[in-house]
């Protein structure tokens, strides 16, 4: 906490109001030197130095000390509270940090793998006639829709790190390297190649074949 704005400026309140304290437990000392030269016997302006001084009989500034220590009753709390603010947000920007890594390796991981697997099977069933090519066009959007969300959650990773280290204070070390991390082996990150029509699906001739053939 040492690093954060807010706890510094919290901790030099609370030293300033532990000073007004001290100060209002000896507020109520009063010495006044006196030095006059107006009478005497000689020569009628001899120096006759004189003290004045306040006996705390009634009156020892009760109402000064019990301001200052209201006011540094409340700078402490505020202490407190900014600590805990502190603890707060560096641990909620730390668990939305851990969380989008969570998120971002299953979805390179796992589910892109797959997709382009169907993409995959999708286009030999295209090429072999028996699918429609909107099934190729479904899969392709589906990795499509991956990798949208991939750099979407590569976008929270860089805006929560930069949310940690506002929260301690101060720049961090480098953070795991997910959002450069090249993809797994074998997967790409643009969509694979259109695959070339091929025969129509229950025995039809594909419109294409058709053109050709005129």
């Amino acid at each position: 906490m040492a690093t954060r704005p807010d706890a510094l400026a919290a901790a030099e309140a609370v030293a300033a109001a532990q000073a007004r304290v001290k100060f209002a437990r000896l507020g109520w000392v009063r010495l006044l030197g006196i030095l006059d030269a107006t009478s005497g016997r000689a020569s009628g302006h001899e120096f006759g130095p004189a003290i004045r001084f306040t006996v705390p009989l009634f009156n020892r500034n009760q109402g000064g000390i019990a301001r200052a220590e209201a006011e540094l009753e409340r700078a402490v709390r505020n202490q407190q509270t900014v600590a805990y603010q502190i603890i707060l947000d560096v641990q909620r920007s730390y668990l939305q940090y851990r969380q989008t890594c969570a998120e971002l390796e299953v979805l390179r991981t796992k589910v892109r793998p797959e997709v382009e697997a169907a993409i995959r099977r999708a286009q030999a069933a295209y090429q072999e006639g028996n699918v429609t090519i909107f099934i190729v066009l479904e899969t392709t959007r589906q990795l499509l829709d991956n990798l949208l969300r991939e750099a979407v959650l590569t976008a929270d990773l860089r805006r929560f790190w930069a949310e940690l280290e506002r929260s301690v204070g101060k720049r961090l070390a480098a953070p795991p390297a997910y959002p450069d991390r090249p993809a797994p082996a074998g997967s790409k990150t643009d969509p694979p190649p259109f695959p070339g029509p091929g025969p129509a699906p229950n025995g039809d001739r594909n419109p294409a074949d058709e053109r050709r053939t005129r």
